[in-house]
């Protein structure tokens, strides 16, 4: 047993630095995967991201906008520092017997998420790409009362993420995510996502996503498909959609699509 395992940290480890990283292996903009590899010692990541959400059922129609800034550094060659926040734009309709009422609209800030990736492994021969990643998370749940004050937790999240280069073209990826708020009537949450990058061209490709169920007796998948452009090594573009699907309860909206655009830049690579 004490052999296998010195041979699995071998070739997880020795494959470290071998390859060129590029934008692409690092940021977290394709899909809601994250990388499963740490920002390089001494570049900085910058992701500007923008996020337009359509959420509906048979009482309310709600339209969501929400920018945020993701801000990293490579600490060591398998270690990084992170940092999110952002901010939410909301219009949402009442309906009653007679109609929609009168739109309202509502701002707010989204929260922050500071955190650090670790790599456990670099691809090598049969071993995928891994990491770990942990972070505090303050995030906004809606609103607690009429006067619209934003109700935030706190809380701390763990990920696995994944990824393994099945040709030069072709990249398979997931992760599982834990989330722990305490005592709040979401107390804990599970995400699990498969995620697939095939490059056609250099720089130029496209992805697809589907957000795993963590609760069957609530399905909900969140298939989402994207493209992409890498403009440089350490520049690029991105667009993507997503579509929910699945149960979410009477009260639940049962309608809901996103989305989204971003920019990633990193710089001293």
């Amino acid at each position: 047993m004490k052999n296998i395992l010195i041979v699995v940290l071998t070739l997880g480890f020795s494959g470290v630095g071998a390859q060129e990283t590029t934008i692409s292996d690092v940021t977290n903009r394709l899909g809601k995967t994250r990388s499963a590899k740490a920002i390089p010692k001494g570049t900085l990541l910058t992701n500007v991201n923008y996020m337009y959400n359509t959420y509906s059922n048979s009482y309310i129609e709600l339209k969501q906008h929400s920018p945020s800034v993701r801000i990293g550094y490579g600490v060591t060659k398998r270690l990084d520092f992170r940092m999110e926040t952002g901010y939410s734009f909301e219009n949402s309709n009442w309906a009653n017997n007679w109609g929609y009422l009168p739109s309202s609209k509502t701002n707010t800030w989204t929260g922050f998420k500071v955190g650090s990736k670790f790599n456990l492994f670099q691809e090598n021969r049969w071993v995928p790409q891994l990491a770990i990643s942990i972070d505090y998370v303050l995030v906004s749940i809606g609103y607690e009362n009429i006067f619209d004050q934003s109700d935030y937790r706190t809380g701390v999240a763990l990920s696995l993420p994944w990824s393994y280069n099945l040709s030069k073209k072709f990249r398979l990826g997931g992760g599982f995510e834990y989330m722990y708020f305490g005592e709040s009537y979401f107390s804990e949450v599970y995400k699990g996502s498969l995620n697939g990058r095939y490059e056609f061209l250099k720089g130029l490709g496209i992805f697809m996503e589907l957000m795993i169920p963590t609760d069957l007796d609530k399905y909900s998948l969140v298939p989402s498909a994207g493209a992409y452009y890498r403009i440089t090594k350490n520049i690029q573009v991105d667009v993507s959609f997503g579509k929910y699907i699945g149960d979410y309860g009477a009260s639940s909206y049962t309608n809901k699509n996103q989305f989204s655009g971003g920019f990633s830049w990193l710089l001293f690579n």
